[in-house]
């Protein structure tokens, strides 16, 4: 048996957990008027802990699942079944219960 390569991302988790985190969650400039990975890093900042982030199902949830920072539990609602459709629904009954 040989001795296999250790792959790169387990190296930069074991080196430096704190930087390949921070690597992963800041979003890379993009191309365009419109950067939607800045805009949900801005949100993440600039919204308080306690806000409710509601989305449905679809590419674009991408953006929100890798570049917004839940700071509290129940502060994501999200379809589990991928359901489109979900957000307007689920933000309404977030408003009304908060």
């Amino acid at each position: 048996m040989g001795v296999y390569p250790v792959p790169m991302i387990l190296v930069l988790v074991i080196r430096a957990p704190a930087q390949c985190v921070r690597s992963m969650i800041s979003p890379p400039p993009m191309p365009g008027k419109l950067d939607f990975g800045r805009v949900i890093a801005d949100l993440s900042a600039t919204l308080p802990d306690d806000a409710i982030i509601v989305n449905g199902a679809g590419n674009y949830t991408v953006w929100v699942h890798r570049f917004y920072q839940f700071r509290r539990f129940g502060t994501q609602l999200a379809p589990m079944s991928g359901a489109m459709g979900y957000g307007v629904p689920a933000a309404v009954a977030a408003k009304l219960v908060h």
